[in-house]
């Protein structure tokens, strides 16, 4: 190992503290290393310290990476080097336009067990959110290509561009995306999470009525997005399906997303449901548990106790 040239270039980089001289001349020959783990590893270092003054750095070792891969030379497998550059450059909210822009229309196929995938999906979703967050003109327009993107983690990572950039146009293309669907309900629920960020009390009524759909894994994505959400007018539509007993199949996705609030009123609201001896008494003992695990263990405790005087 002690002649491994990337086990060397790894622990060269160790301790390296970007505030001093010498500190960034190593994270710099780190970030330009010709080995994808180094270069992933300095990237880190650089975003985790907050080394703003590393981003010009950061920019122009993805910028080569990125004009390698177009030669056809594979030097980043699993793209590990470009991720952990791009990531840091949009941790360090450096502006990088004409590279985010090339990021998310770049594809890497690696060839895995028999077959080849994409492994650049989430590297995409990264320079998507980039792009949003600097000066790029017509974002939207660019990013529209990306919800059609064949890789999951990449539409859910426009999404939540989308949602970032908060316009009226794009919550209208938000809630075009939630109405079309998606063959994966981890991007519709990201859907739902940034329409409730983006338009706030307006989005809670339209992702209730995804509660209802015939889809389960629409339905529930749905439902958990309104929990996530923590905003109490969409936990009282939570509580509200319950006391009507809409969709009864999903008690147990319901329950859990009232409890993601973890608000008070929340809390308070499960506890009486779970009083009782039913399915459901049970399912909301199960959702307090999950989100407030010292006190569910004090609350069957004290159940016990009170068994044993009986």
């Amino acid at each position: 190992m002690k002649n491994d040239p990337v086990e060397k270039a790894l622990l060269s980089l160790e301790g390296a503290d970007p505030a001093t001289e010498a500190g960034r001349k190593r994270l710099t020959a780190g970030i330009h290393s010709k080995y994808n783990l180094v270069t992933a590893k300095a990237g880190q270092m650089a975003s985790r310290h907050g080394a703003v003054q590393l981003a010009p750095e950061l920019e122009k070792a993805l910028a080569t990476r990125l004009e390698r891969a177009a030669t056809a030379e594979k030097d980043d497998k699993g793209c590990a080097a470009k991720l952990a550059l791009a990531r840091a450059l949009v941790e360090l909210e450096y502006d990088a336009p004409q590279l985010f822009a090339r990021g998310i229309q770049y594809v890497q196929m690696e060839p895995t067990w028999g077959r080849t995938i994409d492994v650049a999906a989430e590297f995409r979703a990264v320079c998507a959110m980039g792009l949003v967050n600097g000066a790029y003109p017509d974002k939207l327009r660019a990013l529209l290509p990306t919800l059609i993107d064949g890789e999951w983690q990449a539409r859910a990572g426009a999404v939540r561009a989308i949602g970032v950039e908060g316009s009226e146009a794009a919550i209208l293309l938000l809630r075009f995306k939630a109405m079309t669907g998606d063959e994966n309900p981890e991007v519709l629920q990201e859907c739902f999470s940034a329409l409730l960020s983006a338009e706030r009390a307006q989005a809670v009524p339209f992702i209730d009525s995804f509660c209802d759909s015939r889809q389960d894994e629409i339905a529930e994505a749905a439902m958990l997005a309104l929990g996530g959400s923590r905003r109490s007018d969409a936990v009282a539509a939570l509580e509200k399906r319950f006391e009507q007993r809409r969709n009864p199949r999903l008690l147990k996705t319901l329950l859990l997303a009232v409890a993601s609030s973890r608000s008070d009123d929340a809390r308070r609201w499960l506890k009486t449901v779970a009083e009782g001896d039913g399915p459901e008494a049970a399912a909301a003992r199960s959702a307090i548990e999950s989100c407030w695990p010292d006190e569910a263990r004090s609350g069957g405790q004290r159940t016990g106790e009170a068994v044993n005087r009986r």
